[in-house]
């Protein structure tokens, strides 16, 4: 089994004829989930690392 967790290889994936292809339909969706993703860990990480105000 292999991972898509690089857009890119997913997108080269759809576009080969090989038996290790993926159907091109299903890429799009697939590319929103991971923006999505992304998106999100971006925002907690935000969260998680900015800086903390001073107290008194």
């Amino acid at each position: 089994m292999t991972s898509f967790a690089n857009p890119a290889a997913a997108l080269a994936r759809a576009l080969t004829g090989s038996f290790a292809s993926i159907v091109p339909a299903s890429v799009p969706a697939f590319l929103l989930v991971e923006s999505i993703g992304a998106a999100l860990a971006l925002a907690v990480g935000c969260w998680l690392f900015s800086p903390q105000p001073a107290e008194g």
